[in-house]
C-alpha cells in the first residue's frame, strides 16, 4: 500500500497527466519560486562568509626577509657565512612563483621547457653557481625552512659555502583549485670580472747571504685516541697520546684547572683512564693536554672537544611537533624531534611505513611521514626510534588523536576559511545536480505530453536554469 501511494506521489509530481492538470508539482510555480529562492540564499551566505573570512594571504605569515634570516641561522649554526640579499634574485624568484601560479605547476622546469637559469638570465643576474629551493603550501617561514632541512638535496643549497647571495618570493594564488602560497629562493654565487693582466717583470738583484741556522724544532703533543668531537661513553675509557717530550709530565685540565697528571714514557707515549670519581657530566669537553720540559722550559699543549656520555640519546616526546602539509596526491605530515645524546640514526613507524628522519640542525631530526589517506583510524600511534653508534637505541611511542592529523588538503589554513571553502564547493555541487535534474523534468514535461503544453511551466523552468547557471558561475 504504501508503495503504491509513493508511486502515485511521484508521477503526480514528475509526469504530466490530467490528474495533476499536466503541471508536475515539481515544476510548478511555487517549487520554482522555493528552488531559486533557497539557492539564491545559499549563495549570498556563502559570499557573505568568504568575505568575514580572512583570506589566505592576510593568515599566512611568511615574509622574505624572514625566509632569508632563517637561512642565515641555519648557517651559521654549522659556520658558514651568512647570505647576502639581492635584489636581482628575489626578482627572479617573484617572476618563477608567479609562473607557476599562472601555469598551474610546482616544479623546477616549467611545462613549456624553463629552467630556473631561465628567471636569473630574465633578470640580467651573472651567476658562477646557483640553486633553486622550492615550497607551497605553507603558512609559516619556520615550518617551510624545517621541511627543506629535512630534505637532502634542498639542505644542501641551504648550507653550500659556495653561495654568497640570495632571494626570496612568497607569494599566493590559486593552485590547483586552492589557495595557497608558493615559496621559491634562490641561491647564487656572482660570475666575477677577469681581471686586467699586468704583463710586467720586475728585475731584482741578487743578494747572497749566510746560510740561516735551523732552529731546533718546537716541542710536539696530539692525541691519537679519541678523535677530536669523538665520544667517551663508559667510566674507565682511556685517553691515548703523544709527545716528542719523553719522560716528562703530561697534564690534563679543563677551564685551567687540572684533572689528571700522569708521564710521558720514553717515547713520548701518555695516557689518561677517566674514572667514575671525575664526576664529568655528559655533553661538550674541552680538554686541554699540557706538557713542559723543566731544563728548557719548553712547553707544548693541545685542546680537543670530547664528548662524555655516559647515558643513552632521549626522545623529548612532548616536544616533538607535527605539521600537516598541503599534498594533492598523499595524506602527508612533517615531523620534527628533539633528540639529545649521540645520535647515529633516526627511525620512524607510522602509517605501516618505516621513514629514516635527517639531522636538521643541533639537537633535531625532522622529514616527512605519510600514510594511506583511506585508512581508518581512531587514534595514530608514531614510533620513534634512535640508535646509536655502538649499536645500543631508545625508542618512544607518541600516540595522538586524529584530529591532529587532518585529511583536509587546507589544514594549514584556519577553519573559518575552510568551511567557507567547502561551503562554496558543496554549493556549486548542488547547483550542478539541481541543474541536470531540472532539465531532465522539464524534458519529461514536453515529451510525455507533447500535445499539451504548459508555457507558463515552461517558461519559469528555463529562467530558473538562467538562474541557476550564473550562481554555479559566479
Amino acid at each position: 500500500m504504501k508503495f503504491e501511494t509513493f508511486a502515485k506521489y511521484l508521477k503526480h509530481s514528475v509526469i504530466p497527466h490530467p490528474s495533476n492538470d499536466h503541471r508536475p508539482y515539481l515544476l510548478r510555480h511555487g517549487a520554482l519560486s522555493f528552488y531559486s529562492a533557497s539557492l539564491i540564499t545559499l549563495k549570498i551566505l556563502t559570499l557573505v562568509l568568504f568575505a568575514l573570512s580572512p583570506s589566505f594571504a592576510e593568515l599566512a605569515t611568511i615574509s622574505s626577509s624572514e625566509i632569508i634570516s632563517l637561512t642565515n641561522l641555519e648557517r651559521q649554526n654549522l659556520g658558514q657565512h651568512p647570505l647576502k640579499s639581492n635584489p636581482q634574485l628575489s626578482q627572479a624568484a617573484l617572476l618563477k612563483a608567479q609562473d607557476m601560479l599562472e601555469n598551474d605547476y610546482f616544479a623546477h622546469q616549467s611545462p613549456d621547457g624553463k629552467s630556473p637559469w631561465h628567471w636569473l638570465e630574465k633578470t640580467g643576474y651573472q651567476y658562477a653557481s646557483a640553486g633553486e629551493n622550492l615550497a607551497i603550501g605553507f603558512n609559516e617561514a619556520k615550518t617551510a625552512i624545517a621541511a627543506w632541512m629535512a630534505s637532502a638535496s634542498h639542505r644542501d643549497n641551504i648550507l653550500n659555502s659556495n653561495f654568497l647571495e640570495t632571494g626570496v618570493a612568497a607569494v599566493t594564488g590559486d593552485f590547483q583549485g586552492n589557495t595557497t602560497t608558493v615559496i621559491v629562493q634562490f641561491f647564487a654565487s656572482p660570475k666575477k670580472q677577469a681581471p686586467q693582466e699586468t704583463l710586467q717583470k720586475i728585475l731584482k738583484p741578487q743578494v747572497s747571504s749566510p746560510q740561516p741556522l735551523a732552529a731546533k724544532p718546537s716541542p710536539e703533543i696530539k692525541i691519537l685516541s679519541p678523535d677530536p668531537f669523538g665520544y667517551i661513553r663508559s667510566l674507565n675509557n682511556t685517553i691515548i697520546g703523544y709527545t716528542s717530550l719523553a719522560n716528562e709530565t703530561v697534564s690534563l685540565m679543563e677551564k685551567g684547572k687540572k684533572i689528571l697528571e700522569t708521564r710521558a714514557d720514553q717515547n713520548g707515549n701518555f695516557s689518561f683512564i677517566l674514572k667514575g670519581d671525575l664526576d664529568l657530566a655528559d655533553g661538550l669537553h674541552h680538554f686541554s693536554f699540557l706538557v713542559q720540559e723543566k731544563d728548557q722550559h719548553l712547553t707544548a699543549s693541545i685542546t680537543v672537544p670530547l664528548h662524555i656520555d655516559l647515558e643513552g640519546p632521549q626522545i623529548f616526546a612532548d616536544k616533538v611537533n607535527i605539521f600537516s602539509v598541503f599534498d594533492p596526491q598523499n595524506n602527508t605530515y612533517y615531523l620534527e624531534v628533539p633528540i639529545s645524546g649521540n645520535v647515529a640514526k633516526v627511525t620512524v613507524a607510522f602509517g605501516g611505513k618505516i621513514t629514516e628522519l635527517k639531522k636538521i640542525k643541533e639537537g633535531v631530526f625532522g622529514g616527512f611521514i605519510s600514510r594511506n589517506k583511506n585508512e581508518a583510524m581512531e587514534r595514530m600511534d608514531i614510533s620513534i626510534r634512535v640508535q646509536e653508534p655502538d649499536g645500543h637505541y631508545s625508542q618512544e611511542i607518541i600516540s595522538s588523536a586524529l584530529p591532529a592529523f587532518m585529511d583536509n588538503e587546507e589544514a594549514k589554513i584556519t577553519p573559518s576559511y575552510v568551511t567557507a571553502s567547502q561551503l562554496n564547493r558543496l554549493l556549486r555541487n548542488l547547483l550542478a545536480i539541481f541543474i541536470i535534474t531540472i532539465i531532465v523534468l522539464l524534458l519529461i514535461n514536453v515529451l510525455v505530453r507533447i500535445r499539451v503544453q504548459k508555457p507558463g511551466i515552461i517558461l519559469h523552468t528555463i529562467a530558473v536554469l538562467i538562474v541557476m547557471t550564473t550562481l554555479l558561475l559566479i
